[in-house]
């Protein structure tokens, strides 16, 4: 009785041994190239983090250069002796912060209208305007919630309003009992 042997031959080993080593070197490889992809992806996300932050950052400073780049222009465009001087410094910030909007509507006195209607309108405003709008907020007798939004209305509507407001205004003392509301 011959016995035969049932082990492998070494060739069969030889050849496992060649693919045993061959997926070592090829899983090495790919965490080789995961560890790199996702320091890649680190690196990525942390330049792109900085740059929008940067971003930020330089879109904060601009618009707060452009407020008051505006301010200054309004001031001088608006500015008259006999108006209160606080009173005018808070209009002309509102109107700065109205024109510096990025937003593509603005409300004003509940109704949305296009940005670029309302700051048309308000670059139109001058100190007869605003003269007229602090009559108007001398002679109001009621109680405002909002006076940021209320301000802006009487802003918006003040150079549509202006001329009929005083032709009012002319006609009751040339024609009326000239009390004016008392």
């Amino acid at each position: 009785m011959t016995r035969k042997r049932r082990g492998l031959s070494m060739t069969s080993i030889l050849v496992l041994a060649l693919v045993g080593t061959i997926t070592a070197i090829v899983l090495g490889a790919m965490a080789v190239f995961l560890q790199t992809y996702q320091r890649s992806l680190i690196r990525s996300v942390q330049t792109s983090a900085r740059q929008s932050v940067a971003q930020v950052g330089k879109t904060v400073e601009d618009y707060l250069d452009d407020v008051n780049s505006l301010m200054e222009l309004l001031e001088r465009k608006l500015e008259d002796p006999r108006q209160d001087r606080e009173q005018l410094d808070e209009v002309v910030e509102l109107i700065a912060e109205t024109l510096c909007s990025r937003k593509k509507t603005i409300v004003v006195a509940g109704d949305e209208y296009p940005a670029e209607m309302v700051k048309e309108k308000l670059l139109r405003i001058t100190s007869s305007h605003i003269e007229y709008v602090f009559d108007c907020l001398k002679q109001n007798t009621t109680y405002v919630r909002n006076i940021k939004k209320y301000l802006l209305a009487s802003l918006f509507n003040a150079p549509s309003t202006i001329g009929s407001y005083y032709s009012a205004l002319v006609n009751h003392d040339m024609y009326g009992d000239g009390l004016r509301g008392r």
